[in-house]
């Protein structure tokens, strides 16, 4: 947990404590502090291995996803854009075919 950025950690703990108990989501996103100190979006996937019907180990694989969600919120911010274009064209369009006397 000491990677997990400090305001995530009890949320973090939590998330691994139901994956333990085998209720928990398998996969789920924190921010990490890396060496460098920079932060960064990881994606976690997790499986529980047993063995005899009991719980051995949790297996987890991490994927730094920080460009994917970079990319994500800027095609976001992009489309906002495009959409309030668009409203804008069709709101300027719309008022300029009126004849001035409604206007």
């Amino acid at each position: 947990m000491a990677l997990v950025v400090e305001e995530q950690r009890a949320a973090a703990a939590q998330w691994l404590d139901s994956v333990l108990k085998g209720y928990g989501l398998p996969t789920a996103e924190w921010d990490f502090v890396a060496a460098s100190g920079q932060r960064v979006k990881v994606e976690i996937s997790t499986r529980l291995i047993e063995q005899g019907g009991r719980l051995v180990e949790v297996e987890g694989i991490a994927r730094d996803i920080t460009e994917r969600k970079r990319l994500e919120r800027e095609i976001l911010e992009i489309s906002n854009r495009e959409q309030q274009r668009i409203g804008h064209d069709l709101h300027d369009g719309s008022a300029s075919n009126w004849p001035a006397s409604r206007l």
